[in-house]
């Protein structure tokens, strides 16, 4: 299953419905427990289904529509709109729905709004590496690397510093933001790493275009996010991203004496 089969499964489930067990749910739910960005998404999804389920149960049932459908039921009293018949429970639905729907779209934009600028941009790649994590390509071949990237829509022509390159080469992935394509370079700098842990240096690449407040030229951003520190830089089109859980690194790669 791709990560687009498993959100395009995964939009039709409710989790308050109980049907985890489903073969197809069960089998897009464990690739999200792989996969940070299908994480971060089914998140939202799961944030958009409750707003709009919230918003059904706020709506007020109109005055006398339970008399109405009763009466309905009894009389079965149909109205006759063209050549349509259509009771007077289903208009009620039909009103209930809109009603829903619009409330959902109102409620949405502060329930699962992201900053879509650059902290936004470095937030997410700090999240994705500090979660469990899977890369699409596990080797320390720079030349396999670079062609997978290249036949996977990444970019194969990252620039790394010089002592980035000496960095033994743990894998690499393809992720997403905004629907632009990044690419993740992960690395191993020889120190002890924690259980299930394959990398303690992470690049990102993204073009400059995808980002509107993207870093100038020449110009090295450094801050610590979740429990990474980060390094971000542009150059030519490209911006990078560099994290790692030592500050120490990241002076040492980059050749700075602070950060």
């Amino acid at each position: 299953m791709t990560k687009e089969q498993a959100k395009e499964t995964l939009s039709a489930w409710r989790p308050w419905a109980n049907d985890a067990h489903n073969a197809e749910f069960s089998d897009a739910l464990a690739l999200c427990r792989q996969d940070p960005e299908l994480t971060e998404w089914l998140k939202n999804h799961q944030t958009a289904q409750e707003t709009i389920r919230a918003g059904f149960k706020q709506i007020p049932v109109p005055e006398g529509l339970k008399e109405q459908i009763l009466s309905e039921h009894e009389s079965q009293k149909i109205v006759r709109l063209g050549r349509r018949e259509v009771s007077w429970y289903a208009m009620a639905a039909s009103i209930a729905l809109v009603a829903g729907v619009a409330a959902f779209w109102y409620m949405r934009t502060d329930a699962v709004k992201e900053d879509l600028g650059f902290s936004g941009y470095r937030s997410r790649m700090v999240r994705s590496a500090v979660r469990v994590y899977a890369m699409d390509l596990e080797t320390s071949d720079a030349s396999r690397v670079r062609s997978y990237l290249g036949e996977h829509n990444g970019h194969a022509d990252f620039a790394l510093p010089k002592k980035l390159e000496q960095t033994k080469l743990v894998g690499c992935g393809v992720k997403n933001w905004q629907g632009k394509p990044v690419t993740m370079v992960c690395f191993h700098t020889g120190k002890p790493l924690a259980p299930n842990e394959k990398s303690d240096l992470f690049l990102f690449v993204v073009d400059r275009s995808a980002l509107a407040d993207s870093p100038e030229q020449n110009q090295l951003l450094m801050a610590r996010v979740n429990t990474l520190s980060t390094v971000t830089w542009a150059e030519g089109e490209r911006v990078y991203l560099l994290a790692s859980p030592d500050e120490t690194v990241l002076k040492e790669t980059l050749s700075v004496k602070s950060l």
